[in-house]
């Protein structure tokens, strides 16, 4: 056992070891801004922009500089995630499905996310967001997500990166939502981030 212990001890210290070599450091910052909304509801839809996400053809540049390689086995899998063992064969039958938002944008892989809440499921595809009630009735959308941050000015104003988040909190009773920004005009990188102030997703 105090082997295993010590192996576990030295793994760690190897880990934080590389992971200083790569001079990476925690950071914690405040919201640069923030502010609160009217309600999703009451928000005129933000004009859609058709501009080039040039970045979607290629690789998000990161402030890290580094680049993660994965060698492969010669026939193409990783041994540390190829699943070698299925599953159950059954499944529950769903309560009620309906169809969600569409892909407007025609966006591959289209990022789909979305949680339910106590009365509504929110979902997002990359850049456009809709609300349903449980009945699978649209209450809000679909609109671009940026519709979210609108009237909150800085260079991320124009942008609808997309790629989001979609959460319900339980505990809170809140729901939370995020995308990024990075076609910005001045090349700076932002996380953008959303939480309701009651269970109602569009207030």
């Amino acid at each position: 056992m105090k082997k295993v212990f010590l192996l576990c001890i030295l793994s760690i210290f190897a880990g934080i070891y590389s992971i200083q070599g790569q001079d990476l450091v925690p950071v914690v910052k405040k919201a640069t801004f923030y502010d609160l909304s009217m309600p999703l509801r009451d928000m005129a839809p933000a004009e859609h922009n058709d501009a080039v996400k040039t970045w979607k053809d290629g690789v998000v540049e990161n402030e890290f500089g580094f680049k993660e390689v994965v060698n492969f086995k010669a026939n193409g899998t990783d041994p540390k995630t190829v699943q070698i063992i299925n599953g159950g064969k059954g499944t529950s039958t769903p309560i009620i499905d309906f169809d969600g938002t569409d892909n407007i944008l025609g966006y591959a892989p289209p990022d789909t996310d979305g949680d339910v809440g106590p009365n509504h499921y929110v979902q997002m595809v990359n850049c456009n967001l809709q609300v349903f009630d449980k009945s699978g009735n649209s209450v809000y959308g679909p609109v671009d997500n940026s519709t979210i941050w609108s009237g909150f000015n800085g260079s991320w104003t124009g942008t609808n990166d997309g790629d989001p988040v979609v959460l319900y909190d339980q505990v809170a009773d809140r729901w939370f939502v995020s995308q990024f920004a990075v076609n910005t005009g001045d090349g700076s990188q932002w996380l953008l981030l959303a939480v309701s102030t009651t269970a109602d997703p569009t207030r």
